[in-house]
């Protein structure tokens, strides 16, 4: 018997679009330089976008692509309104993105995949919840650093990855459990 999806309704009117070009240009064989790509976050900034997968803070001998993260969000200079996203992998990474001010949310790339988590960023499904952890009590303490300074981003931080430490580690469990990590 086949079932028919029936059109949904939104519960609420807002939809948040991110575009990410973080993604393509650490994708790229050759570097993008650090002003074309701050360039290119301003473009967006202007045509609208608001939430922005910007750039990672990872290895240079990684992602040689993204080593100058620092530089392209110094360059942007992003207005308050714009939510910027640093990927990070690590607590290095996650010091290195609060550092710039510019940053807004620290995303971190889990997998429930042991395969992907060692590929991608050379960690056991255990690591990347320890790891995710750390980075959670980082972005807090930034929090807590940044509301005394009335600097609004902090929070933005702390929250966004400790709803993802909390994911991650029920994640974990769940494939111990069932025998799968």
């Amino acid at each position: 018997m086949w079932e028919f999806c029936r059109p949904r309704t939104l519960k609420t009117s807002t939809l948040k679009l991110v575009e990410c070009p973080r993604d393509a240009w650490q994708g790229l064989k050759h570097q993008v330089p650090a002003d074309t790509k701050a360039q290119y976050l301003r473009a967006l900034i202007g045509a609208g976008f608001k939430h922005i997968d910007a750039v990672s803070f990872v290895s240079p001998k990684a992602v040689p692509q993204m080593a100058d993260s620092e530089q392209v969000l110094k360059e942007l200079d992003p207005p308050d309104d714009v939510e910027i996203i640093g990927i990070v992998v690590n607590e290095k990474g996650a010091e290195r993105a609060i550092a710039t001010d510019a940053v807004r949310t620290l995303g971190f790339p889990y997998s429930v995949s042991p395969t992907f988590l060692s590929n991608n960023q050379n960690q056991t499904l255990d690591d990347s919840v320890e790891i995710l952890e750390s980075i959670e009590q980082k972005a807090r303490e930034a929090a807590a650093a940044n509301a005394a300074a009335q600097v609004a981003h902090g929070a933005d931080v702390a929250t966004r990855v400790a709803t993802a430490a909390q994911s991650a580690g029920d994640a974990a469990q769940s494939l111990q459990q069932a025998g799968m990590a």
